[in-house]
Protein backbone atom coordinates (compact mmCIF):
# COMPACT_ATOMS: atom_id res chain seq x y z
CA UNK A 1 0.00 0.00 0.00
CA UNK A 2 1.25 3.50 -0.72
CA UNK A 3 2.63 5.31 2.29
CA UNK A 4 2.79 8.70 0.57
CA UNK A 5 1.95 10.41 -2.69
CA UNK A 6 4.47 12.77 -4.26
CA UNK A 7 2.90 13.24 -7.69
CA UNK A 8 5.49 11.10 -9.50
CA UNK A 9 4.61 8.44 -12.08
CA UNK A 10 5.74 5.74 -9.64
CA UNK A 11 3.58 7.16 -6.87
CA UNK A 12 0.59 7.40 -9.21
CA UNK A 13 1.13 3.81 -10.34
CA UNK A 14 1.17 2.61 -6.70
CA UNK A 15 -2.03 4.52 -6.02
CA UNK A 16 -3.75 3.07 -9.10
CA UNK A 17 -2.61 -0.44 -8.17
CA UNK A 18 -3.96 -0.05 -4.64
CA UNK A 19 -7.25 1.26 -6.01
CA UNK A 20 -7.48 -1.73 -8.34
CA UNK A 21 -6.81 -4.11 -5.44
CA UNK A 22 -9.53 -2.47 -3.34
CA UNK A 23 -12.07 -2.65 -6.15
CA UNK A 24 -11.16 -6.29 -6.75
CA UNK A 25 -11.69 -7.08 -3.06
CA UNK A 26 -15.07 -5.36 -3.01
CA UNK A 27 -16.26 -7.00 -6.23
CA UNK A 28 -15.14 -10.48 -5.16
CA UNK A 29 -16.81 -10.12 -1.75
CA UNK A 30 -20.06 -8.94 -3.36
CA UNK A 31 -19.97 -11.76 -5.91
CA UNK A 32 -19.40 -14.41 -3.23
CA UNK A 33 -22.16 -13.00 -1.03
CA UNK A 34 -24.58 -12.73 -3.96
CA UNK A 35 -23.88 -16.35 -4.91
CA UNK A 36 -24.31 -17.39 -1.28
CA UNK A 37 -27.78 -15.82 -1.20
CA UNK A 38 -28.98 -16.50 -4.78
CA UNK A 39 -27.13 -19.70 -5.67
CA UNK A 40 -24.94 -20.71 -8.58
CA UNK A 41 -27.56 -20.32 -11.33
CA UNK A 42 -27.79 -17.41 -13.73
CA UNK A 43 -28.20 -14.01 -12.10
CA UNK A 44 -30.66 -12.37 -14.45
CA UNK A 45 -31.73 -8.78 -14.42
CA UNK A 46 -34.45 -8.10 -11.84
CA UNK A 47 -34.35 -11.69 -10.49
CA UNK A 48 -31.53 -11.24 -7.98
CA UNK A 49 -30.21 -8.38 -5.90
CA UNK A 50 -26.56 -7.53 -5.45
CA UNK A 51 -25.60 -8.67 -1.96
CA UNK A 52 -22.83 -6.81 -0.16
CA UNK A 53 -21.29 -8.19 3.03
CA UNK A 54 -21.60 -5.82 5.99
CA UNK A 55 -17.81 -5.53 6.42
CA UNK A 56 -17.32 -4.36 2.83
CA UNK A 57 -20.31 -2.04 3.10
CA UNK A 58 -18.64 -0.34 6.07
CA UNK A 59 -15.32 -0.08 4.21
CA UNK A 60 -17.00 1.45 1.16
CA UNK A 61 -18.97 3.88 3.34
CA UNK A 62 -15.70 4.94 4.98
CA UNK A 63 -14.03 5.56 1.61
CA UNK A 64 -17.09 7.47 0.41
CA UNK A 65 -16.93 9.65 3.52
CA UNK A 66 -13.29 10.48 2.81
CA UNK A 67 -14.07 11.28 -0.83
CA UNK A 68 -17.06 13.33 0.26
CA UNK A 69 -15.03 15.33 2.72
CA UNK A 70 -12.07 16.08 0.46
CA UNK A 71 -13.62 16.12 -3.01
CA UNK A 72 -17.39 16.23 -3.23
CA UNK A 73 -17.95 18.73 -0.42
CA UNK A 74 -15.22 21.04 -1.65
CA UNK A 75 -16.77 24.43 -2.34
CA UNK A 76 -15.48 24.45 -5.91
CA UNK A 77 -17.35 21.23 -6.67
CA UNK A 78 -20.72 22.12 -5.19
CA UNK A 79 -22.04 24.26 -8.02
CA UNK A 80 -21.06 21.69 -10.66
CA UNK A 81 -22.68 18.85 -8.69
CA UNK A 82 -25.87 20.85 -8.18
CA UNK A 83 -26.14 21.41 -11.95
CA UNK A 84 -25.44 17.73 -12.65
CA UNK A 85 -28.18 16.68 -10.23
CA UNK A 86 -30.67 18.88 -12.07
CA UNK A 87 -29.63 17.38 -15.42
CA UNK A 88 -29.98 13.83 -14.09
CA UNK A 89 -33.38 14.53 -12.51
CA UNK A 90 -34.64 16.07 -15.75
CA UNK A 91 -33.14 13.22 -17.77
CA UNK A 92 -35.04 10.65 -15.71
CA UNK A 93 -38.31 12.53 -16.19
CA UNK A 94 -37.85 13.17 -19.91
CA UNK A 95 -36.48 9.74 -20.81
CA UNK A 96 -39.31 8.07 -18.92
CA UNK A 97 -41.82 10.21 -20.83
CA UNK A 98 -40.21 9.50 -24.23
CA UNK A 99 -38.98 5.96 -23.51
CA UNK A 100 -40.91 4.42 -26.39
CA UNK A 101 -38.83 6.36 -28.91
CA UNK A 102 -35.67 7.44 -27.07
CA UNK A 103 -34.34 4.42 -25.18
CA UNK A 104 -31.26 2.75 -26.64
CA UNK A 105 -32.17 -0.50 -28.34
CA UNK A 106 -30.89 -2.77 -25.57
CA UNK A 107 -32.96 -0.89 -22.99
CA UNK A 108 -35.97 -0.58 -25.32
CA UNK A 109 -36.18 -4.39 -25.52
CA UNK A 110 -36.19 -4.58 -21.73
CA UNK A 111 -38.81 -1.82 -21.57
CA UNK A 112 -41.14 -3.84 -23.81
CA UNK A 113 -40.91 -6.79 -21.40
CA UNK A 114 -41.71 -4.80 -18.26
CA UNK A 115 -44.84 -5.45 -16.27
CA UNK A 116 -44.86 -2.54 -13.83
CA UNK A 117 -43.73 1.02 -13.19
CA UNK A 118 -40.87 -0.01 -10.91
CA UNK A 119 -39.31 -2.08 -13.69
CA UNK A 120 -39.77 0.74 -16.20
CA UNK A 121 -38.11 3.27 -13.90
CA UNK A 122 -35.23 0.85 -13.31
CA UNK A 123 -34.64 0.61 -17.07
CA UNK A 124 -34.62 4.40 -17.43
CA UNK A 125 -32.14 4.71 -14.59
CA UNK A 126 -30.00 1.88 -15.97
CA UNK A 127 -29.71 3.67 -19.31
CA UNK A 128 -28.82 6.99 -17.68
CA UNK A 129 -26.26 5.25 -15.46
CA UNK A 130 -24.62 3.78 -18.56
CA UNK A 131 -23.99 7.22 -20.06
CA UNK A 132 -20.78 9.19 -19.92
CA UNK A 133 -21.05 12.82 -18.83
CA UNK A 134 -20.94 14.07 -22.45
CA UNK A 135 -23.49 11.42 -23.43
CA UNK A 136 -25.82 12.50 -20.63
CA UNK A 137 -25.57 16.15 -21.67
CA UNK A 138 -26.19 15.26 -25.33
CA UNK A 139 -29.25 13.17 -24.48
CA UNK A 140 -30.51 15.91 -22.17
CA UNK A 141 -30.20 18.47 -24.99
CA UNK A 142 -32.00 16.19 -27.46
CA UNK A 143 -34.85 15.42 -25.05
CA UNK A 144 -35.16 19.06 -24.02
CA UNK A 145 -35.77 19.90 -27.67
CA UNK A 146 -38.74 17.49 -27.62
CA UNK A 147 -40.46 19.35 -24.77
Amino acid sequence: WPRYYDGSHRSLARLKDSTSQLIGRFVLAAELETRKVHGDGPLLRYTADLEIPREQEIEVDFLKAIAGHYLINAAASQERYAKQQIVIKELVEMLHKHAATELDSIFAKDWQRTTNETERMRIVIDQIASLTDPGAYALHARLTALR
